[in-house]
């Protein structure tokens, strides 16, 4: 909870030193390791795609995610895909925005519009953030004036 209150306060790098604290030393429970993981990599961005990489391993096996909260799987399942693309894996990237969409994903259309945007096809992107209906904050956000 004080790495989540760390890093939406704006103090990344204290955040980040302490997930990477809880996952050296296994302090927790593989839930919490798996949100430890997650978060790192929200953290990293589009940087250290390599450590991002070895951090999804941890969040995303099957006894770790048996046990995880539906939003929480949505979390790791969005940056999962959103990694893909950074890491130019085209075609998983598809492969992984298209379970969200069938899963039904409020953070689906997102995941289009960044590959609208990418091939600069921008009327597109915001179309398909507008046809997403969406009720998500995030979504209303990034189609507001």
């Amino acid at each position: 909870m004080k790495g989540l209150c760390l890093q939406k306060s704006g103090n990344t790098k204290e955040a980040l030193e302490l997930y990477n604290t809880v996952l050296k030393e296994k302090s927790g429970d593989n839930q919490t390791l798996a949100v430890a993981a997650n978060n790192i990599i929200c953290i990293n961005k589009d940087q250290n795609m390599f450590d991002s990489k070895k951090k999804l391993k941890i969040a995303t096996t099957d006894t770790v995610r048996a046990k995880l909260a539906a939003s929480q799987i949505n979390s790791i399942d969005f940056n999962s895909c959103l990694l893909s693309f950074y890491t130019n894996q085209l075609d998983q990237f598809k492969k992984k925005s298209v379970q969200l969409q069938g899963a039904g994903s409020p953070l689906a259309p997102l995941l289009l519009a960044t590959s609208l945007v990418r091939d600069k096809r921008f009327d597109e992107a915001l179309k398909a953030l507008q046809d997403g209906n969406s009720q998500d904050e995030v979504v209303q956000l990034s189609i507001a004036d």
